[in-house]
């Protein structure tokens, strides 16, 4: 038998007031400073829609001397709506990102300030499901993580998995 989906509610209004999501990045900021502390690498996953919060998580890095690269993920806004879409009609589906937060995200996105380029990664994320998976799909970042390796025998095509050869998916090299 299987088990019943989670009881998923819509988030209120209020979860994404400035203050709202001004905590929450405070929360992530300090949950990353913690872990940066402890020796450990950091990939942190959030929208970073506003300067204010990409330019905290980039001097936290440079305050512990560790690169800091922000993934910009691009899809077109029509996908975007039938990814958004696709999701509400999935009753297991925890996520309340919806047409209006989609709206509402588009709208207060902030562009990256003339500074912010020099430490952006592109990537296309209308692609097939399958692409994400394979380590060719990242290639770009693992070449400017370590653009004094030869990234051609880290990565290969047939490679679906997330470790590639001593690389692990957000480009560190692991200890041979």
């Amino acid at each position: 038998m299987w088990p019943a989906p989670p009881d998923h509610h819509a988030v209120p209004a209020i979860a994404y007031s400035r203050n709202v999501v001004d905590s929450h990045y405070d929360a992530l900021l300090a949950i990353t400073r913690r872990v940066l502390e402890a020796g450990y690498p950091v990939l942190v996953d959030a929208t970073f829609l506003k300067q204010r919060h990409r330019v905290s998580f980039t001097e936290l890095a440079c305050a512990f001397d560790v690169p800091v690269f922000l993934l910009d993920f691009h899809t077109p806004v029509r996908q975007l709506a039938e990814r958004v879409r696709k999701r509400a009609m999935d009753p297991g589906q925890s996520s309340d990102a919806n047409a209006v937060v989609l709206v509402r995200q588009l709208a207060n996105e902030e562009p990256l300030t003339p500074d912010e380029p020099a430490l952006t990664v592109a990537f296309d994320t209308d692609v097939p499901r399958g692409a994400f998976q394979r380590a060719t799909y990242w290639k770009p970042l693992l070449i400017r993580r370590h653009p004094e390796t030869p990234v051609e025998h880290a990565v290969r095509s047939d490679t679906t998995h997330w470790q590639t050869s001593g690389w692990d998916a957000v480009g560190y090299q692991s200890p041979a």
